[in-house]
């Protein structure tokens, strides 16, 4: 998935400067956490980020200088800021015609932010939103765009949210000496060390509760432990089958990547 920063949720809703402090510090916190998760690793922001309002009366570019350089923590907070909200990779526009459209479900026209470029992405998104925002507590937004239909938008507005998706790989035993049959499908002894396993589950597509990646040639499948979702434990396997609906889904969706490395996929965000 993609990963934005979320400038449509900067709404003016601190009260002060130590509240709108706090709300980005946590907003970019959550950002630079998200970004494990993210194709390519990185993330976007938009041009205009910097120049929102967080209080009736002061940009997000107002708060980052207003902060203290003599106070060691408020520089370290201050360095953050200015390379979390200022030096990200810029969003590009793609509703640039002028009967182009793009809106959430309240009518909001949303060209030229950061859902004008995440409602393009052929392996979903994720926008981390500022809290006190209208939308900060829903999990996922949905998109009308004229150009690429209605798409749902991962939300997430805390540290706490990011730890909930990563997804952490350990071995198990069963899958680690030899070839076994489950459900149907031939399952090869998992081959990859840990290292490269956790690899291969960060770049899969989740669909249903099992994650199918490719990785150096080969397809491997991984489930969630039964007591921890956010575990999940895998195997090679020789192929995809045809007649899988599972399988094929995977295969067509991998096949719209172009090779990129595109970091967690849900297959219900797409």
């Amino acid at each position: 998935m993609k990963l934005f920063l979320n400038d449509v949720s900067i709404s003016s809703q601190a009260q002060n400067f130590e509240q709108a402090k706090k709300i980005i510090q946590e907003m970019i916190i959550a950002f630079s956490h998200a970004k494990s998760v993210a194709s390519e690793k990185k993330g976007y922001i938009t041009k205009s980020l910097k120049n929102k309002y967080i209080t009736h009366d002061m940009t997000i570019h107002d708060i980052i200088f207003k902060l203290d350089a003599k106070n060691s923590d408020e520089e370290k907070l201050r360095k953050l800021m200015i390379e979390v909200l200022m030096k990200r990779p810029h969003c590009e526009d793609k509703h640039i015609n002028i009967n182009d459209t793009i809106e959430d479900k309240l009518k909001t026209c949303l060209k030229e932010t950061c859902f004008d470029d995440a409602s393009s992405s052929v392996c979903g998104s994720l926008v981390i939103s500022a809290k006190g925002w209208t939308f900060s507590d829903t999990t996922n937004i949905e998109i009308k765009s004229s150009i690429y239909g209605i798409k749902k938008i991962m939300n997430y507005s805390s540290l706490s949210d990011i730890d909930k998706i990563l997804r952490k790989y350990e071995h198990n035993e069963k899958h680690q000496k030899e070839t076994r049959f489950l459900n149907g499908e031939e399952a090869s002894a998992m081959d990859l060390s840990d290292s490269e396993a956790q690899i291969a589950l960060c770049n899969g597509i989740l669909i249903g509760k099992r994650i199918y990646s490719f990785f150096k040639g080969n397809w491997y499948q991984f489930h969630p432990h039964d007591s921890n979702i956010s575990l999940y434990h895998g195997f090679r396997l020789k192929c995809l089958t045809e007649n899988n609906l599972d399988h094929s889904l995977a295969k067509k969706i991998h096949s719209s990547f172009s090779g990129i490395d595109y970091g967690q996929v849900d297959s219900n965000y797409l």
